[in-house]
């Protein structure tokens, strides 16, 4: 005679879905067996896996011939097959509190949390794991805009079930607490704070289940979560020592031996022509130039004065080659990277080219002498009418200074003359122009926000011809103060000790002078 048939649940111990209908059998000390299915192994998209759920998801109960493949559906079923009425009644305006909430939960509560996951620490809800590298450093605002919609979830949570009652659909704990606080265990790995009612809330959850229900289903999970944690802050630390230093030909931080960024005013198309026609750059360079468009192909730069293989062309965004002095050591060769990016557009008009050069493994000694080949007053750089381009950030405190008095000082024409003893002019509006300090800079106005931001477009009469830089002023009310926060993007690199020192001196020592004064009055 046949044993009698178990119920089976088909798991994964990461997925939280999985583990709501764990928790549900254990406490109920319903008599199930428990089948691992290795995601990370690929053991979903197996066939016999296949054959039970063709979606290759968990969990999956099989309760003889019934066989079930979702969480709410599953736990409804349990709920009603139990006749475990306080989890899941059958009074009907009950059980419709218990089934709003699984409802707003699916569409509202799983899908941001998956959405943070993914984008904030490189989760994937697909095969429940972290990426080898984790999340792109390169696309922060996506972040940040995602784990607000994440808190404002948790908000929505808190005032709409949690507000008046002790659990989410009344003062009994119901398969909608368990559906809720699996899944709320993520924001351990989104490393984020829960309010104290919801914290609360899932402490009541754990302490309402028989003693080691929740221990028994969450051991591997803790297991995991701390693993997780360690590997996310691993790969935020090299992903700081990358963005700080570069990386290196084994993944390893090893800042480049050569870094340039070159601003062209001609669009992504033309740069990448002119710096692969070696009939341009023969007469650019005033000297003989090979370039031969396939790869791998060869190239030369001066009559040969430094050589080498064109690796990768990516048209219009990327040229990859190996780069050799005919001075250097014999055999030794650098990677030479150039990417093109469009920069952005101002008030209608086109940003033209922004080219950041690196060079990795330049021989010792030889260093500068390669610097000097590109950014030198002969260099290459200004031979293909391109500017060497360097930032400046300046942080400024003003004792007792609001903010709004700053503001208006830096957008009056008048104060700013007096101020400078130079005819100054700015206009108030977004597109206005502005001519500071007698004509030596021009430019205009790009964004406003009252009191709190101006940036600027502008250029110093004495810079290579229509180039122009970024100038943006952050200004924030701090303990004391205002802070202001001056980025001045794309300044030609042989006029950034001269410019630095400007604005130093004829405008944020004076401005904090002005104030000091005011003060004293």
């Amino acid at each position: 005679m046949l044993p009698p048939f178990k119920m089976r649940l088909y798991f994964f111990p990461v997925c939280p879905a999985s583990r709501a209908v764990w928790l549900f059998l254990v406490e109920h000390d319903i008599p199930f067996e428990l089948i691992k299915i290795d995601f990370q192994n690929g053991e979903h998209l197996s066939a016999k896996f296949t054959e039970i759920n063709p979606h290759h998801t968990v969990p999956v109960v099989q309760d003889q011939t019934i066989i079930l493949t979702q969480c709410n559906t599953i736990l409804r079923y349990l709920g009603t097959k139990y006749h475990l009425n306080q989890w899941y009644p059958a009074e009907i305006a009950d059980r419709a509190k218990i089934d709003l909430y699984l409802d707003w939960h699916q569409g509202h509560f799983k899908r941001v949390n998956q959405i943070a996951l993914e984008n904030a620490v490189g989760y994937s809800t697909t095969n429940f794991s972290l990426s080898a590298e984790g999340p792109s450093q390169h696309d922060m605002e996506k972040v940040a805009a995602v784990m607000r919609s994440y808190q404002e979830t948790l908000a929505l949570l808190e005032s709409i079930f949690l507000d008046k009652t002790d659990f989410i659909a009344g003062n009994l704990i119901t398969i909608a607490d368990l559906v809720a606080a699996t899944e709320i265990t993520f924001h351990r790995l989104l490393n984020t704070e829960l309010s104290p009612k919801v914290s609360q809330w899932l402490e009541r959850v754990i302490s309402t289940l028989q003693p080691t229900t929740w221990k028994t289903v969450h051991a591997d999970w803790e297991k995991w979560i701390t693993s997780s944690q360690e590997n996310i802050r691993k790969a935020q630390e090299q992903a700081q020592r990358v963005a700080k230093k570069g990386r290196d030909a084994k993944g390893g931080s090893k800042p480049p031996d050569v870094c340039h960024s070159v601003s062209f005013l001609d669009p992504p198309r033309d740069v990448f022509t002119h710096l692969t026609d070696p009939a341009f750059l023969t007469k650019a360079t005033g000297s003989a130039c090979t370039f031969s468009p396939k790869c791998p192909g060869t190239f030369s730069y001066y009559g040969e004065q430094v050589s080498g293989t064109n690796l990768v062309f990516v048209q219009d965004l990327m040229i990859l080659q190996s780069w050799r002095a005919t001075d250097w050591p014999q055999g030794r060769f650098c990677t030479t990277k150039i990417v093109l990016e469009r920069a952005p557009e101002v008030l209608g008009v086109p940003g033209g080219t922004e080219v950041i050069l690196t060079q990795s493994d330049v021989p010792e000694g030889w260093i500068r002498r390669t610097d000097e080949w590109w950014q030198g007053p002969i260099g290459f750089w200004r031979a293909v009418e391109g500017t060497v381009t360097r930032n400046i950030l300046q942080n400024v405190f003003f004792e007792y200074a609001p903010p709004h008095d700053l503001y208006e000082l830096m957008m009056d024409s008048g104060r700013l003359s007096r101020l400078t003893r130079t005819r100054c002019e700015v206009g108030r509006g977004v597109g206005s122009e502005l001519d500071l300090c007698d004509g030596q800079i021009t430019g205009k106005t790009t964004d406003l926000v009252t009191d709190s931001r101006i940036v600027q477009r502008i250029r110093f009469a004495d810079w290579p011809p229509n180039h122009m830089a970024n100038a943006s002023c952050d200004i924030k009310r701090v303990a004391g103060g205002t802070d202001l926060i001056f980025n001045l993007t794309g300044v030609p690199a042989d006029k950034w000790r001269q410019v630095s020192e400007f604005w130093e001196k004829t405008f944020w020592r004076k401005m904090q002078k002005e104030f000091q004064q005011l003060t004293v009055r």
